[in-house]
């Protein structure tokens, strides 16, 4: 046999396609990758403590990026404009009491409490000072209103409804040093009645995040439209009056109502509460009478102390419905009434 012979039977020549190795590498790649995924999970890996007492220093950067919320810059800047710091003037200088805000176009500002009558003083988001006019205090409300007559200041629009629970508003007022801006996120809670020592034409109250500063009494809650949803009433219980009780004062007092009381006038005094009547499962919103005046309406029409009012001229009571409309109804007003489990009917001359 010859050279070239042999060398015939023992060389083999394998021929392999181009797609065939693609496919090798690609089943390499899975296999690999499936080899180290099981291989974590049998053996994992042990990564050291990061203590001080294993002596071994780790150092972990983090890029954070910290932006601003817009929003509410833009929201604060539309909004401060209309709010003013009040403050007693005195010989040390003027001491800062409470927070107020334009509600009108001609200047008609408004605050929580009885603000005093006297060197009372007003300044602008500039610090500039306001001159005053007292319009009166609506007791019924418990609100102060006062007129800047000589300076032309936004008013904040007012929201149409008003906020459910759970509702962020912003807070503002401003600094007794600087006149800038001091806010606040204020969370509506819940709504509740009340507390017996609120005026008692207050028949809701939002309730709300507690602030440990009683210059934001009066301060406005804004919304995210920038309107004015509400006003603090009492800022340590987180209690503010929405807006839709603050219209009802400001139209009183617009409309050259203010002095006038209601309940007054038919001569009771009532407690707003959630009781159980006679034949009907649900709690229901009433007026507990507390008192009744001799020689009043309310005696004529032999309205006792105890009894619950649950309608007045055939319309259930509503706690989310104004009161005071009904109240102000031409008189006689026909009152439907709860005593002793039975319902009566009075006619209030």
């Amino acid at each position: 046999m010859d050279l070239e012979s042999a060398r015939g039977t023992s060389d083999k020549v394998v021929r392999v396609s181009f797609g065939w190795l693609l496919t090798g590498a690609a089943v390499v790649v899975v296999f690999g990758l499936l080899g180290g995924v099981i291989s974590r999970q049998l053996w994992p890996a042990r990564v050291p403590l990061v203590l001080p007492s294993n002596g071994q220093l780790v150092s972990t950067v983090q890029e954070v990026t910290i932006s601003p919320n817009t929003s509410a810059i833009s929201l604060l800047e539309n909004a401060h404009r209309s709010v003013v710091l009040l403050g007693r003037a005195g010989q040390a200088g003027t001491v800062p009491v409470a927070t107020g805000v334009v509600v009108t176009n001609d200047g008609l500002i408004v605050s929580a409490g009885d603000l005093p009558e006297a060197d009372l003083a007003a300044f602008d988001y500039q610090g500039r000072k306001l001159a005053l006019e007292r319009v009166g205090y609506d007791a019924f409300f418990g609100l102060t209103y006062l007129r800047a007559t000589k300076s032309v200041l936004l008013p904040l629009d007012l929201r149409s409804n008003t906020v459910p629970v759970a509702y962020e508003l912003l807070a503002i007022s401003r600094s007794g040093i600087t006149f800038s801006p001091r806010v606040l996120f204020y969370q509506v809670l819940e709504m509740t009645l009340p507390p017996e020592l609120m005026p008692r034409g207050i028949q809701r109250m939002l309730k709300g995040t507690p602030v440990n500063d009683t210059l934001f009494s009066g301060s406005p809650l804004v919304d995210e439209e920038g309107k004015l949803a509400g006003l603090i009433i009492n800022p340590a219980a987180g209690l503010s009056l929405p807006v839709d009780q603050l219209r009802e004062s400001i139209e009183r007092v617009t409309g050259g109502r203010r002095e006038t009381d209601p309940l007054a006038e038919l001569g009771v005094t009532v407690r707003y509460t959630f009781a159980q009547l006679e034949g009907n499962d649900a709690r229901r919103f009433v007026l507990e009478v507390t008192g009744v005046s001799t020689s009043s309406p309310a005696a004529t029409a032999k309205l006792a102390r105890g009894d619950l009012i649950v309608g007045i001229d055939g319309q259930e009571l509503d706690w989310q419905q104004s009161l005071l409309k009904l109240l102000t109804r031409s008189r006689p007003l026909t009152i439907a009434v709860q005593r002793g489990g039975r319902e009566l009917t009075l006619s209030v001359p």
